[in-house]
């Protein structure tokens, strides 16, 4: 049986911080929400599953005035950092379409690594449907059905872009057999 006085301590250990995925070093990191300073995920690592590190980071982090310049830029861009006003934000939202909106939600679901059934769930309908009053959200079999068109639109950009990159790649081939004798080959 699970201990609840552990679990909350668990849960507190995670406030004030994300999980994120390092996708380029296939990593499981935490990441500070107020200096983005980041760190293995204790749980990546079961031999050095201390969050000793992280206490230690979120006790020194919270005594710090927090200033604008220890917080790098991200890379991505969101709405906030568009510098639209809210009539601007409402004129964008009004004028999407019914082919723009599963356009973005399936850029969503990708990015997000969200499960078809997310369309599905009750309140993400609800949400949906309050914030795009004249569109119909779509449902988990629409989004499964559009995925095909997406991905064929999606390889066909990146071979152009290969086409049109004056730089090349370069392949390297290796074999190796692990310890269990078991053989591999990577490219």
């Amino acid at each position: 049986m699970d201990n609840p006085a552990k679990n909350k301590k668990s849960v507190q250990t995670y406030d004030g911080y994300d999980e994120i995925l390092d996708v380029k070093n296939k990593q499981a990191l935490v990441r500070c929400r107020r200096c983005r300073h980041q760190y293995m995920h204790p749980r990546w690592n079961p031999s050095t599953s201390s969050t000793n590190n992280l206490n230690r980071h979120r006790r020194g982090c919270f005594k710090r005035p927090q200033t604008n310049s220890s917080v790098p830029a991200v890379a991505a861009t969101t709405i906030t950092s568009l510098d639209l006003s809210q009539q601007d934000i409402r004129t964008m939202f009004n004028t999407l379409g019914q082919e723009q909106l599963e356009e973005v939600l399936m850029q969503c679901l990708v990015a997000s690594n969200w499960s078809f059934r997310q369309f599905s769930v009750h309140p993400f309908q609800k949400l949906l449907s309050s914030g795009f009053p004249k569109l119909h959200p779509p449902s988990a079999r629409i989004m499964r059905l559009r995925l095909p068109k997406y991905a064929e639109e999606a390889r066909a950009d990146i071979k152009k872009r290969f086409k049109e990159n004056l730089s090349r790649i370069s392949l390297a081939l290796d074999c190796w057999t692990s310890p269990n004798r078991l053989e591999f080959m990577g490219m």
